[in-house]
């Protein structure tokens, strides 16, 4: 079982770098893979000025560009081959590892002592019961678990430490298991830092009222993905980005490549997959829908959906994987059918 440590090790939280200028509004590029700011537009006819947010599948426009992997300067079409058959991982017999825990701040560091729960599969509920295992890690920030080897899990932790060495409250899902007994499975922790860092960025607060989803978006090959646009839901009701200086708004983003992931330009997800959002804090389920346009010229399809646990002041994490089939969502999940 090897050490795995998903999407958000890749942000690096500087000290005392201002956080005014990224996000402000400023001539950048409608593509998602500029990821300099501020003032990284080239001169090209794809020129905007814009501090919107994201909107639904009709927000896309001729010039949406196609989703791809790898890197500004070397690039090719994400593979969504295998979207609406995906299918998540089988777990197998139960194997012993450790979970760590690692917080996100000026620089990453355990989150020791701190209260968490383990929930086997895709789904984290609303309390630790049945198969749910809590327990407090130790100064290393790690507790020893039993877990179906193979198989996805996903966690809830409690606000822990204080200062620059705190993690605010968090909710994660989707981390594969290993297969060996033995292993270390990393999981991200947000640090107090962090969620301030965010929540400037999105010009928004992250308060008991409100709640931030954070995640990335994989294709079948389990690439990052950029040029993808981020939808949330409650049930059948969109929840609708306004933009980022509209603060009484809903505001759903893509994050730019930058040292300090910034909204990107277009509001596309880069080729780091990421993207985030500031939420109501009704909490419960919402689903993170994932739309790209997959053949030069085509429509916008939907390529990713999972459905994750928000709750009020507290920072949810998730990778969306390609699009899984229904049969493998189950009836009664509201990503089911939605590939159709």
């Amino acid at each position: 079982m090897r050490s795995t440590h998903l999407f958000l090790a890749s942000i690096t939280v500087l000290a005392g770098v201002g956080l005014v200028g990224c996000g402000d509004p400023a001539p950048t590029c409608n593509l998602a893979m500029d990821g300099v700011c501020p003032g990284g537009c080239p001169t090209d006819p794809d020129c905007v000025d814009t501090d919107a947010g994201m909107g639904g599948a009709d927000a896309f426009v001729a010039s949406t560009p196609v989703a791809v992997v790898g890197t500004a300067a070397t690039n090719t079409p994400a593979d969504f081959a295998c979207a609406g058959a995906n299918v998540a991982p089988t777990p197998g017999a139960a194997v012993a590892g450790t979970v760590e825990v690692q917080a996100i701040g000026v620089t990453d560091f355990p989150v020791a002592m701190g209260d968490i729960e383990i929930y086997p599969g895709a789904t984290i509920r609303a309390t630790c019961d049945g198969d749910c295992i809590s327990g407090t890690t130790d100064a290393d920030g790690q507790l020893d678990v039993t877990l179906p080897s193979g198989g996805w899990f996903g966690y809830r932790l409690a606000a822990a430490g204080t200062g620059a060495s705190g993690s605010v409250p968090a909710l994660g899902h989707f981390y594969p298991w290993g297969t060996e007994a033995g292993g270390t499975v990393t999981v991200t922790a947000i640090s107090g830092v962090a969620a301030n860092l965010i929540a400037t960025q999105l010009n928004r607060e992250l308060t008991a009222d409100s709640t931030a989803v954070s995640g990335s978006v994989r294709d079948c090959d389990f690439e990052e993905v950029a040029n993808l646009r981020i939808r949330f839901f409650r049930g059948d009701t969109e929840i609708v980005s306004g933009s980022r200086t509209d603060t009484t708004t809903p505001y759903i983003t893509g994050l730019s490549d930058a040292p300090i992931p910034s909204p990107s330009s277009s509001g596309l997800t880069a080729y780091s997959g990421r993207f985030a959002g500031i939420l109501p804090a009704a909490g419960g389920a919402v689903r993170i829908e994932a739309w790209g346009v997959t053949t030069e010229g085509g429509a916008a399809e939907l390529v990713g959906c999972e459905e994750v646990l928000v709750e009020g002041g507290t920072v949810t994490v998730a990778v969306v994987p390609a699009l899984r089939s229904d049969a493998d969502y189950g009836a009664s999940h509201s990503c089911a059918g939605r590939g159709e």
